[in-house]
């Protein structure tokens, strides 16, 4: 991400803020110096393309410009390409594809990662990024006749050029909790 923010011109932490704020930053390119091509995408998504040899890793943003946050969909695309110089994870790809190989970012089972990620939940190895921006953006979420969910925020939280706003759209992004770090070490 240092790498990507150099090659913008601007801080890493306010990457997430420039992809969504006016005047943005170009959707696609190539980090300077490098075999790595960035594509943004949804309001929190960077992909990251080697171009060489087909690795692959979607950074997800959270509140305040962080980027230690993931999915369960990141982290899957991030197993199925895998390959040398990382680790190529052989079992959890043959646990996980949705396709023979050879394996992409894109040969993997969203079900079988769902699976995956559900019993991961209950070793408490996930947290979510800013629990006290959900609680505020919970205050203003209802459920309406259809059972669709819909947040109504106060209009002074409704300025889509303030970071504020940003980091209460992707305050319930998960981050590897204490235990979670524990269990990596």
């Amino acid at each position: 991400m240092p790498a990507l923010g150099e090659t913008l011109d601007i801080p890493v932490t306010e990457i997430f803020y420039h992809w969504n704020i006016p005047p943005k930053v170009e959707s696609a390119g190539v980090i300077k110096g490098s075999q790595w091509q960035y594509f943004f995408h949804g309001i929190n998504n960077c992909d990251l393309i080697h171009k060489a040899d087909g690795r692959f890793l979607q950074v997800t943003f959270g509140p305040r410009g962080r980027f230690d946050v993931f999915s369960g969909w990141s982290v899957l695309q991030f197993i199925m390409a895998s390959k040398r110089p990382w680790s190529e994870f052989a079992e959890l790809k043959e646990f996980l594809t949705a396709k023979p190989p050879p394996y992409n970012y894109l040969s993997g089972s969203h079900a079988k990662m769902v699976l995956l990620d559900d019993y991961i939940a209950t070793l408490d190895f996930f947290k979510t990024a800013d629990p006290k921006l959900c609680e505020l953006k919970e205050k203003y979420t209802v459920v309406d006749e259809e059972n669709r969910t819909i947040t109504n925020l106060p209009e002074e939280l409704i300025d889509f050029t303030l970071p504020a706003f940003w980091d209460i759209m992707v305050c319930n992004a998960l981050v590897l909790s204490k235990k979670g770090r524990q269990a990596l070490d």
